[in-house]
């Protein structure tokens, strides 16, 4: 059974619920990895709201991806009213997110760039000094053996 966050109905101040926030704002810019971050959202949230917040993220981010409406309901389980919420506060002032999955994307890109440079390197080991020196050495055995054993043949090919 899973239990909807709720806000309590007691008014909060505008004025309050702003420093508060700030306060939110700023105790995250303080954290220096993504793991303080995670144990400071950990402590700070339920299961519930963060849970809510990972999909209107998604959610967010698929609509910049320009994912359809069914699509991004279909993935993540949402409604189409949610989804079209998420997409209002972009259309309306979504500068902040935008910029942050400007970021999150790079990232993204950096770890998959990152983890084919890893791949390509595993399918194509890296040619040590040393072992381009014996396989020179090698190689140049093998066209000297060759070309006396061409002589040889020349030569006797002659004197038969």
């Amino acid at each position: 059974m899973q239990f909807m966050t709720k806000l309590s109905r007691k008014p909060l101040p505008r004025e309050d619920w702003e420093e508060f926030f700030d306060q939110i704002c700023i105790a995250l810019t303080m954290c220096e990895t993504k793991q303080e971050v995670r144990e400071f959202l950990n402590d700070l949230w339920t299961y519930t709201e963060k849970k809510m917040f990972s999909k209107r993220l998604q959610v967010a981010r698929e609509l910049l991806e320009d994912q359809t409406y069914d699509a991004i309901s279909r993935r993540y389980k949402v409604t189409e009213s949610m989804i079209a919420s998420v997409s209002g506060v972009l259309n309306s002032m979504g500068n902040g997110f935008g910029k942050a999955h400007e970021k999150l994307f790079k990232l993204e890109q950096q770890k998959q760039d990152r983890l084919a440079k890893i791949i390509k390197e595993a399918e194509n080991p890296v040619k040590l000094r040393h072992r381009e020196v014996l396989s020179e050495a090698f190689e140049s055995g093998i066209n000297l053996i060759s070309s006396k054993l061409k002589r040889r043949k020349k030569a006797k090919s002659v004197i038969v």
